[in-house]
């Protein structure tokens, strides 16, 4: 990873926590309940990273299962921020949290390619390509 990779994943991550406090914040606004404020900061905060991966022309980062976790970083995020609002704790307290729990699992997943789990097909698991013929597994 260069030094530049590094410093986009850095801003990349502190980016995604800031949008997810920015959603559940607005959903907590508008009244919504615990799950609609944790989806909404789910949404502003992935929606910008799918934004920047068109107009960079790359691959959509949360529509590839073989990519580090993003998404679920967000989700983790926005329901401790929901958590401690409903804790009433201080609002400087939910934001500092929030965005670190995002950066610090972002740099995890990225340091150590932490992924969600494939699915492996029942043609992969028995030897078989998609087309039905057998593949050679050692």
């Amino acid at each position: 990873i260069t030094h530049e990779h590094e410093l986009w994943n850095w801003c990349d991550a502190v980016s995604l926590g800031a949008f997810a406090v920015i959603g559940v914040q607005n959903g907590i606004r508008s009244g919504r309940n615990a799950l609609i404020c944790v989806i909404c900061g789910l949404f502003t905060g992935t929606g910008g990273g799918v934004i920047r991966d068109l107009l960079c022309n790359r691959p959509v980062r949360i529509l590839h299962s073989n990519s580090e976790i993003y998404a679920s970083t967000v989700l983790c995020g926005a329901s401790i921020y929901v958590l401690l609002a409903k804790l009433s704790t201080p609002l400087y307290v939910r934001i500092v949290t929030t965005i670190t729990t995002v950066v610090t699992m972002r740099y995890f997943a990225w340091t150590r390619n932490i992924t969600l789990p494939l699915f492996q097909s029942s043609h992969e698991s028995i030897g078989l390509k998609s087309d039905g013929s057998e593949s050679l597994k050692s």
